[in-house]
Parts: structure tokens; sequence; C-alpha cells
């Protein structure tokens, strides 16, 4: 059986994808509102930048450098912040699938599983696929997704 298949097409794959849609919609509007800010100084300076005394354009370019290291702050915090949020629910999902197919195995008595998502394992006489009887587990187990922030 693949273990990392189990979790697909669940109700909870599918929360977690939409709410991980959701919160990449939400930082890129806030990248979006950063790079017009971004936009908006340098289009500033572009328009005063004759009329402006050395100390206003030095001021000014101080701004706009220190709005572009904000900006790119942000997305490399946001592409941690997504990514870790997206391993945890991922590493909650499959364990979740490990419980469930804990409680197949104790059900059929089986000795072994062999995941089969993973490459080390040996082929030999094909055995028992249990992947629905897991997925029928799974969904008598209660939610391990946490509200995503």
């Amino acid at each position: 059986m693949n273990l990392d298949s189990v979790a697909l097409g669940t109700p909870e794959y599918r929360q977690m994808k939409d709410t991980m849609a959701s919160y990449m919609k939400q930082m890129e509007r806030s990248m979006t509102d950063l790079r017009e800010m971004l936009e908006n100084k340098y289009s500033t300076i572009g328009h005063t930048d004759r009329t402006w005394t050395v100390q206003e354009k030095k001021e000014a370019y101080t701004q706009f450098q220190e709005l572009a290291d904000r900006m790119e702050q942000f997305r490399l915090a946001a592409i941690h912040d997504y990514t870790l949020k997206q391993n945890i629910w991922y590493d909650l999902l499959r364990e979740k699938a490990c419980m469930a197919v804990e409680a197949v195995s104790n059900d059929r008595r089986y000795s072994y599983i062999l995941d089969t998502s993973r490459p080390n394992y040996l082929d030999t006489d094909p055995g028992e696929d249990i992947t629905e009887l897991v997925r029928k587990k799974w969904l008598e187990l209660p939610s391990v997704l946490p509200p995503l922030r």
C-alpha cells in the first residue's frame, strides 16, 4: 500500500489544500501592496528628484531601499511560514494515515505492512493492497488538523 496516497481525496486533505491556497492568496495580496508602495515611492522620487536638496534625495533613496528590503524580508518570511505550515499539516495527515494503517493491521492481524511510497522495499510476491481499507479506517478517526491562522 502507498501511505502517501491514503490522505488524497479525504476531507482533511481538501481542507488543507483549500486553506493553504487561501493563505497563499493573502500573502500574494500583501506582496502586491508592498510592491505598489515601492513603485509609488520610486515614482515620487523620479518626479520630484530635480527639486530636492541633496539631503532630501539621500533620505528618499534610503527610504526606498528600506522599503525594498522590507519587501524582500516579507517575501522570505512568507515563503518560510507557508512551507512550515504546509509541512506541519502534511506530517499530521501522515501521522493519521499511520494510525489508520495500524488499526487495519490490528483488525486483520497483519505482522507487517509495506509502504510502497518509499523505494526501500523488496518487491516480492504481490500482496494484498489495503489502501481502501485504510482510507475507510481514516474516515472513522477524528480530525488531526488544527485551524490555520
